[in-house]
């Protein structure tokens, strides 16, 4: 998929050890493995065409949440996936959609692509320095089969992602932008209910590694009316990040579920406490 703003890239760690010998110490440097977790942040272009600011994030075993929102379309372009590193390259996949995300009645929109689908899938490669830049290269094909033009865009990394994570962090009411409210428990468990459809979300949110501000989720769907009425009985999975560095706090989350005919539905929302 061809992702959005802001993003980030990382940096090789060093690390001096100091050792006693007989006659002195002797310094050694060790190069730490290397890593594509981390938040990223920059422009890149996206499957629906346009140069977008948005959000990538990166868990330390590879999986991928990105989002670019388009001011001027008000739409967005969301991945999830994975991805694998071998020195400092990677390769890996996903499925891409493209969700509205207005909350302004009377705007109208066509958040599709050219040849009418919403979703496909993506091929990924690109390069990193680790907790410094990250360089990706996506090459995406539409639901309908049309291929995209190969798109490379290159990220900053956030020092966001450095924070650490603890579900007291998350815990409390977060607004959506579509006005439902999401509650997080001390203990992870969500629940958020849509006044306009009627669904019912309720779901967990587990720690990955204490050490990032990264954070896995599952949620399932119930009670959703007319058209949302397909999510009902789906379980999402996917990663929840907390940015603290705007007032209020943002939730940054995405997840994907499979519909009954196989297709996979994308979706990014971000809410605020």
């Amino acid at each position: 998929m061809k992702m959005f703003g802001r993003i980030a890239t990382m940096s090789a760690c060093v690390t001096a050890l100091s050792a006693c010998g007989g006659s002195g110490a002797v310094n050694r440097i060790t190069n730490a493995a290397p890593s594509l977790g981390g938040i990223w942040r920059g422009e890149m272009a996206t499957p629906s065409g346009q140069t977008e600011p948005g959000l990538i994030v990166v868990t330390e075993d590879g999986k991928i949440f990105a989002a670019a929102q388009n001011a001027d379309s008000s739409c967005t372009d969301a991945l999830l996936g994975s991805l694998n590193l071998s020195a400092n390259t990677f390769s890996g996949g996903g499925d891409f959609g493209v969700i509205d995300y207005t909350t302004d009645i009377g705007v109208q929109i066509d958040c599709a692509f050219a040849d009418g689908s919403v979703s496909g899938t993506s091929v990924l490669s690109g390069s990193v320095v680790s907790r410094t830049s990250l360089t990706l290269i996506s090459s995406d094909t539409t639901s309908l089969g049309t291929a995209l033009t190969p798109t490379t865009g290159t990220f900053t990394f956030d020092d966001l992602y450095n924070e650490g994570s603890s579900l007291s962090k998350l815990a409390g009411n977060w607004t959506l932008l579509t006005g439902a409210v999401l509650n997080i428990n001390a203990d992870g468990v969500m629940f958020s209910q849509d006044s306009v459809n009627g669904c019912v979300l309720n779901g967990k949110v587990s720690l990955i590694n204490v050490k990032y501000n990264a954070y896995s989720m599952s949620a399932s769907y119930s009670n959703c009316g007319a058209s949302a009425s397909t999510l009902n009985g789906l379980t999402g999975t996917g990663l929840i990040t907390r940015d603290d560095t705007v007032v209020p706090n943002v939730l940054y989350a995405g997840y994907s579920l499979t519909l009954s005919n196989g297709q996979v539905l994308v979706i990014a929302s971000y809410a605020t406490d």
